[in-house]
């Protein structure tokens, strides 16, 4: 048994659960798991009909196993993580991207669209980053509404001082605000 492959198959997927969960949506996770059952089953069949992957086959299986078992933790528990995570990946080009823009003069804060997500007839939900280079969002509560945003809002993380990640509830957005 060589453990070299197996922790080459959890790193493997670790990356790879790191990156859907920063970067990709529910559709793209589960283009990824069907890959994995069919990549699966491949090696499951060489495993029984390749002589010389006989030998290998305890290897194999531990390799598929950690490989399994790091995609199932990856997938469960990055989601919690999601918005750390990107902008752990990809703050400089936000940053960038969101200070090019002139201050609102109707009070509002700098934003960007930053995430989303939805399926027909169950309606769209937006994640917008927000620069508050005051901090009251730092504040909020899930009862108050905040200057600065347009609409009652689902939930608001904090990536860093006066950055931060805003979910709008399903359906409204910072230009359409349910009444």
């Amino acid at each position: 048994m060589n453990p070299w492959v197996i922790g080459a198959a959890g790193l493997v997927a670790a990356v790879a659960s790191l990156y859907l969960t920063a970067f990709s949506d529910p559709i793209g996770e589960l283009l990824y798991l069907v890959l994995f059952v069919v990549l699966l089953s491949l090696v499951a069949v060489m495993t029984l009909f390749v002589p010389s992957w006989r030998q290998k086959r305890l290897t194999i299986a531990f390799a598929f196993a950690m490989y399994v078992l790091t995609t199932l933790v990856g997938l469960r528990l990055f989601p919690a993580y999601r918005f750390h995570v990107r902008w752990l990946i990809s703050a400089a080009n936000y940053k960038q991207e969101l200070l090019k823009q002139p201050t609102p003069t109707n009070g509002q804060l700098r934003h960007i669209e930053w995430d989303g997500w939805g399926f027909p007839g169950a309606g769209d939900t937006t994640v917008y980053l927000v620069y508050d280079p005051s901090d009251l969002l730092s504040g909020w509560r899930s009862d108050a509404r905040v200057a600065g945003l347009p609409c009652e809002v689902s939930s608001i993380k904090r990536l860093q001082p006066t950055w931060y990640a805003v979910v709008f509830y399903t359906d409204s957005d910072w230009e359409h605000c349910p009444p």
